[in-house]
């Protein structure tokens, strides 16, 4: 555990590679497993059980990081990005979000909460849960969804996704998904493009 940032790694401005890696039980403020301002590649590896305040896997401050073929399992926060936060550019492809919460009464981002650019690709974000906003994904920049899967996630408001800015979905999949409030698949105030994507038995409680 780190009182500050980064339960395991914290990396400034140097570059980290991380292979074939498991990281649980790891606590901090910001970034339970890792905290990242540099640049970070992710392959084939496990974040379980981390804990922070903000991005209870992983903190990506204003780095780089690239993950690929990799799993967010059980971590959880306190306010922002049960599974990771992202300030900088993150790329996500063939990876898995399962059961990540942000807890508090004002968490957003069950899964990952993005202030920055995102692109995911080929992944799944499953069972992930926020008290507010975005159970699989809160997106506050831009992001870019691409052939990816949102099944059973909850929020109070975008069951899979809140967009707050610019989204683009592309042949992906969303099914399963409530909001107690609206948008029990993707909750919208920003610009948002679909094409090619299927939703189906999503649910809100309140306002469809």
């Amino acid at each position: 555990s780190a009182p500050d940032d980064g339960g395991s790694i914290a990396n400034q401005d140097g570059a980290v590679t991380v292979m074939n890696s498991t990281f649980r039980g790891n606590s901090a403020d910001a970034g339970g497993g890792i905290f990242n301002s540099g640049t970070l590649t992710v392959t084939n590896s496990t974040f379980s059980g981390n804990i922070a305040k903000n991005g209870g896997g992983i903190w990506n401050e204003t780095g780089t990081l690239m993950l690929t073929n990799s799993t967010f399992s059980g971590n959880s926060a306190d306010v922002y990005g049960g599974g990771i936060v992202n300030q900088g550019t993150l790329t996500v492809t063939s990876s898995v979000f399962e059961n990540n919460r942000a807890t508090g009464r004002l968490g957003g981002g069950g899964g990952l909460w993005n202030h920055g650019t995102l692109v995911v690709t080929g992944s799944t974000f499953r069972n992930n849960h926020t008290v507010i906003t975005g159970g699989g994904i809160a997106n506050a920049h831009t992001l870019t969804v691409t052939g990816s899967t949102f099944e059973n996630n909850h929020a109070t408001l975008g069951g899979s996704i809140i967009n707050l800015n610019i989204l683009t979905v592309t042949e992906s999949t969303f099914s399963g998904n409530r909001a107690i409030d609206h948008g029990g698949d993707i909750a919208n105030f920003g610009i948002l493009t679909v094409m090619n994507s299927v939703f189906g038995s999503n649910q809100a409680d309140l306002n469809g």
